[in-house]
């Protein structure tokens, strides 16, 4: 919320500082000389605020003059568990357990009314497409609507768990073992990570806060501006819980929850057998396995359309050299540096994108979406976001996007699965003699969306699936093995078996270990 100035020539650039003026002086030390002078005059070229709400019944901007130095959000939320769970001895050699959970994981709340999130939920992400600008408003408890959640409540969170123990008949008595297990878990936990979860999602709705996710508002102005004549605090943006106009900057980033969010969870199941193969060794082989359903992640629904609307053949025909119809159109009547006014004749809008400096890279690297998001974001030129869009009236605003007034939109809810299947062995050596080992190999894999949850960068967010790949945290093969010897001190060892008794007693049982 503390105010931050950029130092910088800002809207005024410096002036005869060049080979011109001063003869011989080279491209470095014009540099230096003017950064040298931006410094001694205090020269501004951006400030930086930040401003956030703090009573969601008077809905006004509050900066650090009003006392505001950080964006401050308390969490709270109620939780409730219940679980039934037995076991039976059926036989000597067999033993089998049975149990059920229940968890409710409350949605979470913030304790001043300030938990946001958008007016119409889903329908209301996007905005103009769906007839009406997206608009915050404020949910939940102490909230203007205490009668909205952020998302619904989720009261169907049974997890069963079942398990057997059974000493096989078979190859000598209590030699062999079977063991089998499956077990339903929630991960839960609304207020897990609230920090960089709820704060930044729920807590940073444009509209009720003033700022990016970890800065304020950036303001510049075309005169110039320094250290001297800076007035503070700096106008504001926005306008609070209002939409975001449709010509601001589009730098805007929204992030709500998903109307439908219920408690993820995994299922865990595992059979093994082990075996003693030697008096004090025993050899276990399992397989072990989870699944991972409805796992919590972020789905971006504001990726730029570059194949419905014609765009890719009008930048394909560019790239090649030729001239689109669609840039014609889009751009007729603009001066565009570097080129000139795009008239279709003898200027057409596809020469003077190759022309522009701020595209020709973008059309040169074959970056079609990225061509797409300058069009339709950039305020270059008209001033404007959007400006090259709307320019003759010949598109719609959400041409490229699904909604314009941001530059992303994300819904979090449940995209997520994930598998992990993996064949496990192990050797354990049982104390004795002094020495005791045990030896894991494990043969794996891990398959999912994402490690954690995270907003996913799918290539099509209409097909997640072919987004399932292996995990950062997988590994096809681990092996590992351990070992502990107790060193030979003290009564009936090889050492220091006749010393004082204290003595004995300080230098028995020290064991040495090592994993490899």
């Amino acid at each position: 919320m503390t105010p931050q100035v950029q130092l910088g020539a800002g809207g005024v650039p410096v002036a005869n500082i060049d080979n011109v003026a001063i003869p011989g002086l080279s491209s470095n030390n014009q540099t230096l000389a003017r950064n040298l002078l931006i410094d001694l005059s205090g020269s501004v070229a951006s400030i930086v605020e930040g401003f956030d709400i703090r009573d969601p019944r008077n809905p006004v901007f509050l900066g650090y003059r009003d006392g505001v130095k950080l964006r401050t959000r308390d969490w709270r939320s109620t939780e409730l568990s219940g679980f039934f769970k037995d076991g039976w001895k059926l036989r000597p050699s067999l033993t089998v357990n049975v149990g059920i959970h229940w968890e409710w994981f409350g949605v979470p709340y913030e304790a001043k009314g300030l938990a946001a999130t958008v007016f119409g939920r889903e329908s209301g992400l996007c905005g103009i497409s769906c007839g009406t600008l997206t608009a915050a408003e404020f949910v939940g408890k102490n909230s203007t609507h205490p009668d909205q959640k952020l998302y619904n409540d989720d009261w169907k969170n049974f997890a069963p768990s079942a398990g057997l123990s059974w000493s096989l008949p078979w190859f000598g008595k209590d030699k062999t073992v079977l063991r089998a297990g499956y077990g339903w878990s929630y991960t839960g936990g609304s207020l897990k990570n609230a920090s960089t979860g709820l704060t930044q999602i729920a807590g940073g709705v444009p509209g009720t806060y003033e700022g990016s996710t970890n800065t304020g508002i950036t303001y510049t102005q075309p005169t110039y501006l320094s250290l001297a004549n800076l007035i503070l605090p700096i106008p504001h943006q926005f306008v609070p819980l209002q939409p975001i106009p449709l010509d601001g900057s589009r730098a805007d980033t929204l992030q709500v929850y998903a109307t439908n969010r219920p408690t993820p969870y995994v299922q865990n199941f595992n059979v093994e057998i082990q075996r003693e193969v030697a008096r004090n060794m025993s050899l276990t082989v399992s397989y072990v396995g989870t699944k991972g359903t409805k796992l919590w992640g972020g789905v971006p629904i504001n990726g730029v359309d570059i194949f419905n609307n014609g765009f890719l053949d009008g930048f394909n025909m560019t790239r090649a050299g030729g001239n689109a119809v669609l840039f014609d159109q889009m751009l007729r009547g603009l001066n565009i540096p570097g080129a000139g006014i795009v008239n279709g004749t003898t200027l057409t809008g596809s020469a003077a994108l190759r022309a522009f400096t701020s595209t020709r890279t973008l059309i040169a690297n074959g970056n079609a979406g990225g061509l797409a998001d300058f069009l339709n974001r950039s305020t270059s030129v008209t001033g404007k976001g959007g400006g090259y869009v709307r320019n003759s009236g010949l598109f719609p605003e959400n041409f490229f996007v699904l909604n314009p007034q941001f530059s992303a939109v994300t819904v979090h809810g449940n995209p997520s699965n994930s598998t992990y299947h993996s064949l496990q062995m192990q050797l354990t050596r049982r104390f004795s003699n002094s020495f005791s080992s045990q030896t894991t190999y494990v043969w794996s894999r891990a398959l999912g969306l994402a490690d954690a949850d995270l907003t996913l960068s799918p290539r099509d967010p209409r097909n997640l699936a072919a987004e399932k790949s292996v995990l950062g945290f997988h590994r096809t093969h681990s092996f590992n093995t351990a070992g502990t010897v107790e060193m030979p001190f003290g009564p009936n060892r090889t050492f220091l078996s006749n010393a004082p008794a204290l003595v004995q007693r300080m230098v028995e049982r020290w064991q040495l270990g090592a994993i490899l």
